[in-house]
């Protein structure tokens, strides 16, 4: 379940980041850049990141823990 809602928290927050940021270019090229819309989508960028490397770790420890399984049998 752990796995699962960190999956889509990355999920969720690497399109909120793309978006925003997406957004923040459309508004420089216009010539009106808003930087709370850049600020936004780095804290989104960094939230995917941090939720990303979770997974990771989640997932290693749980392939640590079959491994020693199978090396002990």
């Amino acid at each position: 379940m752990k796995r699962l809602l960190l999956s889509g928290s990355t999920s969720i927050f690497t399109v909120l980041s793309a978006a925003t940021l997406w957004g923040f270019v459309y508004g420089v090229q216009q010539g009106d850049p808003e930087y709370y819309i850049l600020l936004f989508s780095m804290l989104c960028g960094l939230l995917s990141a941090f939720s990303l490397w979770r997974l990771f770790e989640s997932t290693i420890l749980i392939l640590e823990k079959r491994w020693r399984e199978l090396k002990i049998v």
